[in-house]
């Protein structure tokens, strides 16, 4: 081969690198995985969690120490170390109940099951209070006509829709004289019309009024 033809040839082949080199993609930078997204949660109240931290804290002889100190109530002071088995021997367990107070560490309370009974329960109602509006009140004299009734219903009916306890009064006129019979078909009327959003809790009958007392049917308003 002559110098003149390996010279065009070698030509050829580097003019074809080049085109090669210029059809190649361009290098995709470098990629980096993205953070993962925080799980979905779902929210609670303050006491929700605390009264479930509080169920998590072992108890009795499901505490994970051997020896542990009482912690006073009421100075926060902490008492000798002890043995668990001993504690456990020495209470009523049908009365107390020893529970970690800290989880980590060997610390214990005394508590009260009564007590403590007592205090769930307070704050149950509490809640359910907070829940519910304020209690209304609907008057209207003895003897209202069925259209005033009708809208004094409506009125009940509205307030139960806000979550708001409904007492209905009715005021007796001056020395007036009430049928127990046409007392007992006013109750058994207002009742029924409030039957489906409230609970009946009591009724009282005095010289000057016949009042019903009702609270809200949360199922109820759920179902709604």
């Amino acid at each position: 081969m002559s110098l003149l033809t390996r010279s065009l040839a070698f030509a050829s082949l580097y003019a074809s690198g080049r085109a090669v080199l210029r059809a190649r993609p361009p290098a995709l930078p470098h990629l980096v995985p993205a953070p993962a997204l925080p799980s979905s949660r779902r929210w609670v109240s303050l006491k929700e969690r605390e009264r479930d931290k509080e169920r998590e804290l072992p108890r009795n002889e499901d505490i994970p120490f051997t020896d542990v100190q009482i912690r006073d109530p009421e100075t926060g002071r902490l008492g000798n170390f002890e043995p668990l088995a001993d504690l456990l021997n020495r209470i009523n367990k049908k009365e107390t109940m020893v529970q970690l107070a800290v989880r980590d560490k060997p610390i214990v309370v005394l508590v009260d099951r009564r007590e403590s009974h007592d205090r769930k329960k307070a704050a149950r109602e509490k809640e359910k209070a907070q829940l519910m509006g304020k209690r209304k009140t609907i008057r209207f004299t003895w003897g209202i006509s069925s259209g005033d009734l009708d809208h004094k219903m409506k009125q009940a009916i509205q307030a139960l829709e806000k979550r708001s306890p409904v007492d209905i009064v009715m005021l007796y006129k001056k020395k007036q004289e009430v049928d127990r019979e046409a007392r007992a078909a006013m109750e058994r009327n207002i009742k029924q019309q409030l039957s489906d959003l409230a609970i009946f809790r009591k009724s009282e009958n005095t010289p000057n009024q016949f009042s019903l007392e009702f609270d809200v049917n949360p199922a109820a308003l759920k179902a709604k």
